[in-house]
């Protein structure tokens, strides 16, 4: 029997969209129960032997290999080539990926040198990490910030005589 593929396959099993082999200048798309050619491969895939691989499905795009993400799907970061529900120490959210902090941080929020916390031996003071202490600030031991102290001079009242 003769069937008509359609104009993207160039065989085609039993039926038009049920793809055995491609045209030129078009890719093997793999479906749940047939395959179909196609000019492009769609969102959640990549290219690999002129056929369209799947993603893991944490990405939403990616290349090379179906674990190396190069964007994520909603709600997560892409950090590195990997998709993450939360950036890891170090980095933080913007656009949908995690960048990093600089590198006097510890951790940082908003922005690279928006310090949120120090290396140990650090202060945080104003979101930067410092290592000196100035006459105003005085910090408690067991947590690495600056606290600001108002420091006053009483004087004790002299109880008039009657």
């Amino acid at each position: 029997d003769c069937y008509d593929c359609g104009d993207a396959c160039m065989s085609c099993f039993e039926e038009a969209g049920n793809c055995t082999s491609c045209r030129p200048n078009t890719y093997f798309l793999q479906l749940a129960g047939s395959a179909t050619c196609v000019s492009s491969c769609p969102q959640q895939t990549f290219l690999a032997d002129n056929t369209c691989q799947y993603c893991n499905s944490n990405c939403s795009s990616c290349s090379i290999t179906s674990t190396n993400c190069t964007s994520c799907i909603a709600n997560l970061y892409l950090e590195g080539s990997t998709c993450v529900a939360s950036c890891s120490e170090g980095t933080f959210p913007l656009s949908a990926a995690c960048h990093s902090c600089d590198s006097t941080c510890k951790t940082c929020a908003a922005s690279p040198a928006r310090c949120t916390s120090c290396p140990a031996s650090q202060f945080l003071y104003n979101g930067a990490c410092t290592n000196s202490l100035s006459l105003i600030h005085i910090s408690e031991p067991t947590r690495p910030l600056y606290i600001s102290y108002a420091v006053f001079c009483l004087k004790k009242k002299k109880k008039i005589k009657q």
